[in-house]
């Protein structure tokens, strides 16, 4: 058996862990090289199933009005948006292709409004059930509860140092409503009765499937 010199050894082992080395950058570069996946698309639709790229499936959907659907089926799934830089900004739940539950979010990820809609006809929602409303400082903002689009029972507004801004009781079927007002260090301004604002719960649809996922708001 040939016998090599240590010199020999040490030569061929440096040879060897070289080309490794070169080898290892190689395929870094094309790694690098590579073009990157986009991490979040502007919508994504979910579904209990699978996700699906909105953007890419939109010859699939079809909005009329506040009613979604998926390959001429009513849709069931949730729809996300993403604003700038990637963060959640609203998500609507649709059950058979109507929205139910909607959630909308600051760019800092505090929830800013949480509310529920029910469909009043083919070109119509009211919010329906808990209403609440937050500042971006995740202090909330109004709260209160929503009939077929009106507001009954008490309502609540408040200011960002946390002092309550307004008190409201609605009775349902009745067109003016008790409220008492207050500055910002408590004390009251007025206290009366005012007339409903009888938009404030409704949203009417604009027949623009990319506005507010084909809704136009009225608050």
């Amino acid at each position: 058996m040939k016998k090599f010199s240590p010199i020999v050894i040490i030569n061929t082992f440096i040879r060897s862990f070289t080309i490794l080395v070169n080898l290892v950058f190689f395929v870094g570069c094309i790694e690098t090289l590579k073009p990157k996946k986009e991490m979040i698309s502007e919508k994504v639709i979910s579904t209990e199933a699978k996700s699906i790229d909105y953007n890419s499936e939109k010859d699939n959907f079809k909005m009329e009005c506040f009613t979604v659907y998926y390959k001429g089926k009513l849709f069931t799934g949730k729809l996300e948006k993403y604003g700038p830089g990637g963060y959640l900004k609203k998500e609507a739940n649709y059950n058979n292709g109507i929205p139910n539950n909607i959630s909308e979010y600051y760019d800092n990820g505090k929830v800013k409004i949480k509310s529920s809609f029910v469909a009043l006809n083919d070109t119509t929602i009211g919010k329906n059930g808990l209403y609440k409303e937050y500042y971006k400082s995740g202090k909330i903002k109004a709260h209160g509860e929503f009939k077929n689009g009106n507001q009954i029972g008490v309502f609540e507004e408040y200011y960002k140092n946390g002092q309550i801004k307004e008190k409201a009781i609605f009775e349902e079927g009745k067109q003016n409503f008790q409220i008492t007002e207050y500055d910002k260090n408590g004390q009251i301004i007025f206290n009366g009765r005012k007339k409903r604002n009888n938009r404030f719960g409704i949203e009417v649809c604009n027949r623009n499937p990319e506005s507010h996922y084909g809704r136009k708001r009225n608050m």
